[in-house]
């Protein structure tokens, strides 16, 4: 071994670290420990999936019932409320995602998907007002769907 590889402060012969053997307890270098890198946005990112999942499931039941109770007019309302559900969840999420640093609120584009759905049923005669509004309210007993499920998942240890 040459004279500059058993330094504390040169590398050794084959890489960055010291040989093992040629280590004492003065001249022990720093070695660095990576911790694995966390997404701090992948459980919002969980969360944003269950969501969608939850409201799209309960949209798709809201659908099929109403297409079984109702007309098929009744069920076209539910389902196209349905649809403005997930747009404006998706909306909404993705002004979440940019919160922070300089922006400090939420966007406000999400809010036009109501408005377009009353305006789209006062256009179309096919269309009716009050089952597109309960199309487009399915995802507020998705988001307590989600809150239970995430309680009783993650029930505190005792």
């Amino acid at each position: 071994m040459s004279s500059t590889a058993s330094s504390p402060s040169a590398p050794a012969e084959g890489g960055l670290l010291p040989e093992p053997n040629s280590l004492d307890g003065a001249s022990i270098g720093a070695v660095l420990v990576t911790a694995p890198v966390v997404d701090p946005m992948a459980e919002y990112r969980r969360l944003q999936k269950r969501l969608l999942l939850f409201t799209l499931g309960l949209s798709a039941f809201a659908v099929i019932l109403a297409e079984w109770r109702f007309s098929s007019a009744t069920a076209l309302s539910v389902a196209i409320g349905s649809v403005g559900s997930l747009v404006y969840l998706f909306l909404l999420s993705r002004s979440v995602e940019k919160l922070g640093g300089t922006n400090k609120q939420v966007g406000k584009i999400q809010l036009l998907v109501p408005v377009a759905l009353v305006l789209l049923s006062t256009r179309w005669p096919l269309m009716q007002l009050f089952p597109a509004l309960i199309g487009f309210l399915i995802y507020k007993p998705a988001v307590i769907i989600s809150t239970a499920f995430d309680l009783w998942i993650k029930k505190p240890s005792e």
